[in-house]
């Protein structure tokens, strides 16, 4: 008989109807991720979150992204925008009956000059269009995604999320295996993901 005594920590982050606030706000959740170990599980709890600032949930996605730990997000009641975007790059999703999200473009603008915050605003519309199509790639569909950069909003129920991350892990898969069809010295381990689940 073999007995495995291992250790590992579990890194719990919620994300609440306080919403997603600065980088600064945010840096001890960011670190903790940073930290992370192979063996080591990082929760977040979408939990009512309404969204916030742009900047913050790309650093936290990009964390959550290259972490080596096993990532779970759990989704409880109404999330909106930024709060709906963990879901889209963690390794296992949980999700609450009654769950809902709501999907939009991002919003925002600068100050300055006239000439100046034309060539922000172009810029910017640019960069968060590449970032939400990047985001929620496979899990809506091109039309959506085309609404939703005119101005709609998308409303899902907790079936619909299930129904589009099963969708979108298929998606993501077929695309991994055409990108490395021809690449093949070296075997290529596929992104670890796990099945979407609706909790009863």
């Amino acid at each position: 008989v073999d007995t495995l005594t291992r250790s590992f920590d579990i890194i719990r982050i919620h994300l609440t109807e306080d919403g997603i606030e600065g980088v600064s706000d945010h840096l001890d959740q960011i670190e903790a991720i940073n930290a992370a170990c192979e063996d080591d599980i990082i929760e977040v709890y979408c939990m009512n979150c309404p969204g916030g600032s742009a900047d913050t949930i790309i650093a936290l996605l990009n964390a959550l992204s290259c972490t080596d730990a096993h990532t779970v997000c759990i989704i409880e009641g109404h999330n909106a925008s930024a709060g709906t975007m963990p879901a889209m790059v963690t390794n296992e999703v949980h999700i609450g009956k009654y769950a809902s999200f709501m999907l939009h473009s991002v919003s925002g603008g600068v100050v300055g000059s006239m000439k100046n915050t034309a060539e922000a605003a172009k810029f910017y519309e640019r960069q968060y269009a590449t970032f939400i199509e990047e985001v929620y790639q496979g899990f809506i569909s091109p039309e959506e995604l085309s609404l939703v950069h005119n101005g709609r909003e998308l409303y899902l129920s907790a079936e619909d999320i299930a129904q589009r991350l099963e969708s979108r892990q298929e998606f993501l898969q077929a695309k991994y295996e055409a990108e490395n069809a021809e690449v093949a010295p070296e075997p290529v381990v596929a992104p670890k993901r796990s099945r979407k689940k609706v909790q009863e």
